[in-house]
C-alpha cells in the first residue's frame, strides 16, 4: 500500500485543531466540517496535546524560562468596589 496519498498537517495545524476540541465550544463533527480531518484524528490530537502539556512546562522551568513571581503585596492595580 503505498501513503503518498495520505495527507500531512503540520504542527501548527494540528495544535490549532487540537485547542479547539480541548476548549469543547465545538462538536467534534462541527469540527470535522470546518478543518477536514476525521473526528477520530481530531480526539488523537487532543489526546495527545493533553497528555503533552506535563512537557511543555516542565521543560521551561528546566531550561530557566520561569517567570519572576509578582507577589500580591506588590500589586498596583486598583480593587474594585
Amino acid at each position: 500500500m503505498n501513503n503518498s496519498n495520505r495527507k500531512s498537517y503540520d504542527a501548527k495545524f494540528k495544535s490549532r485543531v487540537a485547542l479547539e476540541a480541548i476548549k469543547s465550544e465545538r462538536t467534534s463533527a462541527e469540527l470535522t466540517a470546518i478543518y477536514g480531518v476525521h473526528g477520530s484524528q481530531i480526539t488523537k490530537w487532543k489526546k495527545q496535546a493533553i497528555e503533552g502539556l506535563y512537557e511543555v512546562f516542565s521543560r521551561s522551568e528546566t531550561e530557566g524560562n520561569r517567570r519572576p513571581r509578582v507577589s500580591r503585596g506588590n500589586c498596583t492595580s486598583r480593587s474594585v468596589n
